[in-house]
This record gives C-alpha cells, sequence and structure tokens, in this order.
C-alpha cells in the first residue's frame, strides 16, 4: 500500500531537490506539496483552536521561517495571534494561536506570506459554538519497526534513508475528529528518558493508523528524521485542535537492525 501511494505521489511534473535524499533531485520527479492546514476546511473547529501549517522547506534554508501565517475574518481584517516554529526534518510547521476566542459559527481564511513570494490562501477555519478543555484519551496501543530498503536509481520509493512506521489505535477527543488529531513527537538518543517539558520536535498526522518517522518515499517531505543512533526512544501525545495534549506513550527502536522488508 505505501508503494501504491508512493508512486501516485511522484506521477506528477514539477521537479524538487528532496532533502532527505541528495541525490533525489536528479532521480525522481515529483509534485511540489501543497501546505498542509489544520483543521481542515470541513472541521467543525472550536473557538480556542490553534492553527498549523505544515510547509515544505523548498528553497529555504533549515532555520528558515515564513514571514506570515495569519487569519482573516469575514471582514478581511486579521486575527491578532501568537506564531511558533517546529519541525525537524524537510517540513516547517508553523502554529498559529489566536489571542482571543474566536467567533461561533465563522469562517476565517488561513495566509501563508513567504519571504519574496506574494501572500496567499491555503486554507479555511470554520468554527463551532464549542471551546475545548478536556485533553484527548492517549493511544492504548503503540509500537514501531525501522526500515532501510535497497535504493533503486530513478525510482521514488524506496528512499535512500532508514525510516521507521509507527502502529498506534485511534485516539478519541471530544470535539476534535480523528482525522485532525495530531501526534506531538520528542525524540531521546541512547533510549533515555524524554522530558516532556520541552517543546515536541514536530507534529505528525497519523494515516490509517500509521505515522512515519523520516520519508517512507522520495516525494513525501519528512516532518522528522531519524538521528544516527542505535537505539531510540521515541515518546508522543496526541493533540487536539484546542492544543489540549494527552499523556505520553513511549516506544523504543532499534536502529542499528533495520528490516529490509517493505512495510
Amino acid at each position: 500500500m505505501r508503494a501504491v501511494r508512493a508512486l501516485l505521489a511522484c506521477a506528477a511534473t514539477t521537479a524538487l531537490a528532496v532533502a532527505a535524499a541528495p541525490h533525489s533531485a536528479s532521480a525522481c520527479t515529483c509534485a511540489t506539496p501543497a501546505p498542509d492546514v489544520v483543521p481542515r476546511p470541513l472541521d467543525a473547529a472550536p473557538l480556542n483552536t490553534k492553527v498549523r501549517v505544515a510547509i515544505y522547506r523548498l528553497g529555504m534554508g533549515p532555520e528558515a521561517k515564513p514571514a506570515h501565517v495569519y487569519l482573516l475574518d469575514a471582514a478581511g481584517a486579521r486575527v491578532d495571534s501568537d506564531e511558533r516554529f517546529f519541525g525537524a526534518g524537510a517540513t516547517l510547521i508553523v502554529e498559529l494561536t489566536p489571542r482571543r476566542p474566536l467567533a461561533k459559527a465563522a469562517r476565517y481564511e488561513v495566509v501563508l506570506a513567504l519571504p519574496g513570494s506574494p501572500a496567499q490562501s491555503v486554507g479555511f477555519v470554520s468554527t463551532s459554538a464549542l471551546t475545548d478543555r478536556a485533553p484527548p484519551l492517549p493511544p492504548r496501543t503503540l509500537d514501531g519497526k525501522v526500515y532501510a530498503l535497497p535504493y533503486v536509481p530513478g525510482r521514488c520509493w524506496p528512499p535512500a534513508r532508514p525510516f521507521a512506521v509507527l502502529h498506534v489505535d485511534e485516539s478519541i477527543d471530544d470535539v476534535t475528529p480523528p482525522g485532525a488529531l495530531l501526534y506531538a513527537v520528542w525524540t531521546s538518543a541512547g533510549g533515555a528518558p524524554i522530558d516532556y517539558r520541552t517543546e515536541p520536535l514536530s507534529y505528525v498526522r497519523a494515516e490509517a493508523g500509521s505515522l512515519v518517522l523520516g520519508a517512507d518515499n522520495l516525494c513525501t517531505p519528512s516532518r522528522l528524521e531519524l538521528p544516527a543512533v542505535d537505539t531510540l526512544r521515541v515518546g508522543l501525545r496526541v493533540v487536539d485542535l484546542a492544543g489540549n495534549m494527552a499523556a505520553p506513550r513511549e516506544v523504543v527502536l532499534d536502529l542499528s537492525h533495520p528490516s529490509r522488508a517493505f512495510p
């Protein structure tokens, strides 16, 4: 299934230099990923929602930050908000927190302005009449495996670097729909304890109960790269639209003996 998804992602016309694989610019042709916005247009966001926009770092340095991500209300006025930046891979994640609750049953436009480029609309937020203060339930199960598959020159899949696939059962929140839940990720080399008082490295979306750390194909920008260590402790906390976090769940990955079988 991952092979099919990778091939579909690569069947496009815009060439990219994928940061996760130094030789991929000449080996693979991909579509430029569009910004990924949470909440999605059909999600009924709580009045205290945050907005998270994942942006591929095309043409940007590893520490680059966009000039602005902001919300516009129905009258075109900018919503006063605070920005934070995350991302430990080829993807930059901007978290926008409005300083006051949003209006009930209202629609807001999400605007992205990159340095040297005109501002562009990348999504919409539609609010409900609820305020969300309760954290989601954590997944009951979490396991994972590391893969290092033989690279095939000229193809987009498999990738050239190792990646991990984590499996979780579906988390539940009282307001946020399952598809809008994200997973905040922390890591610790050598299996050392994780300090959850620190900021997460990134936010990762689950697909059919699976989360990918690294990139499982050359056309999907990674949100977190696997470090060159033998053992890695990974901590996950489910995050709802309002930023409430579930209790952490952890798994220890063995990077010293990655699987050569296709996931």
